[in-house]
């Protein structure tokens, strides 16, 4: 089964990666059309919203629950970047109106599918919405051999663009030159590929339920999103300031670590507690 998985990945990638990202928007167009239809076609439409619901639900903190979710779903936004090489037309202003539009029809298909998802199921929904419909519904099983393709046909894009960062954490090494000749760069990519495989299939056989994941690399990649970009800004802002105005230098590096670092506190507490719940609702799934 692996092989033939490989040789269908093999096949697809020479597509335009503009066609995986059709195909991942029919399916989530097709999940969004099943789940409203299902609401509706519904005869029994008691559902009991509160149960299953922790003591503590109702908490202020209970918000920070969601947000590695928000962050998983940002930080998958790095295939844009290779949709983006396939598209005929580079220009910026074209980029901006299809990211826009992008992210509005994204939130319509979220929306609908989580209200029409909680309406349905209450509080018993699973974090895999297709998990809480019969496995023999025809329209189900369709729905999930489109997300299986959609899968298949991103991962490449993933895959490459994660082994392009291993691969120059390797050739940073002090073996760099050794690296780079033609045949152990070739060997290089093939075991940096057969390695994130390999940990993939691992992580997809023991962990069955998939929120863990999210939320575990949604609190990390939280701090891609709230504390790197304000170093980074702090760090070329200086070098602007020391280059080509010296004078006002010292006045403006101090405003500046003061306004990051107001800004830097709320985002650090924020990545703390976010990584605290995915930390805390990991072991109480192991635990179970």
């Amino acid at each position: 089964m692996l092989v033939i998985g490989f040789d269908c990945i093999c096949c697809i990638i020479c597509l335009p990666h503009i066609f995986f990202s059709i195909l991942g928007t029919l399916a989530a167009c097709y999940l969004m059309l099943v789940i409203v239809v299902k609401y509706y076609l519904r005869t029994d439409h008691v559902v009991l919203y509160e149960h299953h619901l922790s003591p503590g639900v109702y908490s202020w903190t209970s918000m920070f629950s969601v947000i590695p979710t928000i962050c998983f779903g940002f930080q998958c936004h790095e295939a844009c970047i290779a949709i983006y090489s396939s598209m005929s037309n580079k220009k910026l202003s074209h980029w901006v109106v299809v990211s826009v539009m992008s992210m509005l029809f994204c939130c319509l298909i979220y929306s609908l599918t989580g209200l029409y998802g909680y309406l349905t199921f209450g509080a018993d929904v699973a974090a895999d919405i297709l998990m809480s419909y019969p496995g023999n519904d025809v329209v189900v099983i369709i729905a999930r051999l489109l997300f299986g393709i959609s899968i298949i046909t991103i991962y490449p894009i993933v895959l490459l663009l994660g082994r392009s960062v291993l691969q120059d954490i390797c050739l940073s090494s002090k073996h760099s030159n050794a690296l780079t000749r033609e045949p152990y760069e070739k060997w290089t990519r093939i075991l940096l590929t057969t390695a994130w495989i390999v940990v993939t299939l691992i992580i997809a056989l023991c962990v069955p339920d998939i929120s863990k994941v999210i939320s575990v690399i949604g609190g990390i990649s939280a701090f891609f999103i709230f504390i790197f970009p304000g170093i980074y800004y702090l760090f070329i802002y200086n070098i602007y300031i020391l280059c080509f105005s010296p004078r006002r230098g010292l006045r403006a590096h101090h405003r500046a670590h003061i306004w990051q670092t107001f800004n830097a506190k709320p985002s650090q507490f924020g990545c703390q507690s976010i990584c605290s719940t995915a930390v805390v609702g990991w072991k109480q799934w192991s635990a179970e």
